[in-house]
């Protein structure tokens, strides 16, 4: 008993879904009437196929045939029995007067009355279905062109201009070979202090002598040696006196 009730409440739920899918299918498809308020009737002058190509039929959609059960039925067939309306062999049969026929599958459906004569009279309909629009997805832009350049190069340092400088010359040289003293005897003798002559006698030292050995290089002391030198001639003419 506990798996029938189980078994029913499953048998439920499955009908319910079922028919909450129907019905949700229902209300996404379009409803059309054929024939639109004239009907799927022989005597009101509607070319059905021209009416079916102004629709776009899509998967979900339906149809509705309403006619007079006494006068007319509906046959859905297929392409050979379309173009011979022939009823014989139909793939489905409607004939209440007010029947919808849902449009589950893509391609082309055809529809005839299968009473004789009203099919070659122009009650018969070709429709076309396509399937359902696919949602056009929105094109994702191109990303930004980058904006990144490439930095400039660094100018290569100017050129050194460091020129090597001009070597100094060397200061010339101020020194001066001082006058030999004259030789006694050959020369007169200049003055002494308190303008007194050189004694007879008394030389210089000979010129040969040479107080400055070490050149220009050595200036200040070859100052220093000649103001000695000087006042040794001087000290020595003191002497002579």
């Amino acid at each position: 008993m506990h798996k029938l009730a189980m078994c029913s409440a499953n048998n439920k739920a499955a009908l319910s879904l079922g028919l909450v899918i129907c019905l949700f299918g229902v209300c996404l498809g379009a409803v059309y009437n054929v024939g639109d308020t004239v009907g799927w009737t022989s005597v009101g002058g509607v070319d059905y196929n021209n009416w079916a190509a102004s629709k776009n039929f899509q998967l979900g959609d339906s149809i509705v045939f309403n006619y007079n059960p006494k006068f007319h039925n509906v046959k859905q067939v297929d392409s050979n029995a379309y173009q011979a309306c022939d009823a014989s062999r139909p793939i489905a049969s409607l004939a209440s007067g007010n029947d919808k026929f849902m449009l589950t599958n893509p391609g082309t459906f055809f529809f005839i009355c299968g009473v004789p004569g009203h099919c070659s009279n122009g009650l018969k309909m070709a429709l076309n279905v396509i399937g359902s629009a696919p949602q056009t997805r929105p094109q994702t832009p191109p990303p930004p062109p980058s904006t990144y350049q490439t930095p400039p190069q660094t100018p290569p340092p100017p050129p050194s201009t460091y020129q090597t400088p001009p070597q100094t010359p060397p200061p010339p040289s101020t020194y001066q070979t001082p006058p030999d003293c004259p030789p006694g005897g050959s020369q007169s003798h200049p003055a002494g202090s308190g303008g007194s002559p050189l004694p007879p006698g008394f030389q210089y030292p000979p010129a040969a002598f040479n107080l400055y050995p070490f050149g220009n290089q050595m200036n200040a002391a070859a100052e220093l040696h000649y103001s000695s030198y000087k006042l040794a001639c001087l000290f020595l003419a003191l002497i002579a006196l």
